[in-house]
């Protein structure tokens, strides 16, 4: 179990104070939740990585949050360069966060193709559409059809973080094949949460690395 004082003295020292008192709920949500699992094999690396994971998805606050969807027409190419191709053909759901989401989700992840919107991600890690909802209410009891927004309470959001990485929810790839008693690989264990390991597994394996620091030291 992590020391929470010592653990916050060496947090602020490596990424700096703490703004909101949020933030401090949100990391011991995730700690504790992970402290109710019995981990044999390199629980601090798999805590840590965890960490990293949230401060890359939800910003260095760390606090759950639900997809923007309100991006500009060059910035939409940028995220779905494949559904749209041109600046023209994103115009026409520039700003327009609800006509987005049911774009680019609508019709698949188990969605309606007036529900993209509505499942669109959520939480720690970011959970989208109507088959990843479903999931995790029928794991943890909750409700995440009738109430979507449920992800993002620290408390049910730490324990699709926990549960999903360790058991592979997400993309089938599980924690344990990249952080094992025979080493640990950061960069490509973002492949657990999405296929972006080429352009952000490393910088989250970098504070990865920052994390254990601290989980060793508290």
């Amino acid at each position: 179990m992590v020391n929470k004082e010592e653990f916050y003295i060496a947090y602020r020292k490596v990424f700096g104070d703490i703004k909101k008192q949020a933030t401090v709920d949100s990391i011991d949500a995730i700690l504790n939740c992970f402290d109710k699992i019995t981990i044999k094999i390199k629980p601090i690396e798999k805590m840590a990585y965890m960490l990293a994971t949230v401060r890359h998805e939800c910003g260095p606050e760390m606090l759950p949050i639900t997809e923007n969807l309100n991006y500009s027409a060059r910035r939409i190419t940028q995220v779905w360069p494949g559904r749209f191709p041109t600046i023209d053909s994103a115009v026409p759901y520039a700003n327009a966060p609800e006509r987005l989401g049911n774009r680019v989700y609508g019709g698949r992840l188990g969605n309606g193709v007036l529900e993209g919107f509505k499942y669109r991600g959520r939480g720690f890690v970011q959970i989208t559409g109507y088959v990843n909802y479903k999931k995790f209410s029928e794991l943890l009891g909750v409700d995440l059809i009738a109430n979507p927004d449920l992800a993002k309470d620290r408390f049910v959001g730490a324990k699709i973080l926990v549960t999903g990485m360790i058991d592979g929810l997400f993309t089938g790839r599980k924690l344990s094949g990249f952080i094992t008693s025979g080493g640990v690989d950061y960069v490509n264990a973002r492949s657990i949460i999405n296929a972006d390991v080429g352009r952000v597994g490393a910088s989250i394996a970098k504070d990865a690395e920052k994390f254990e620091k601290i989980l060793k030291s508290s």
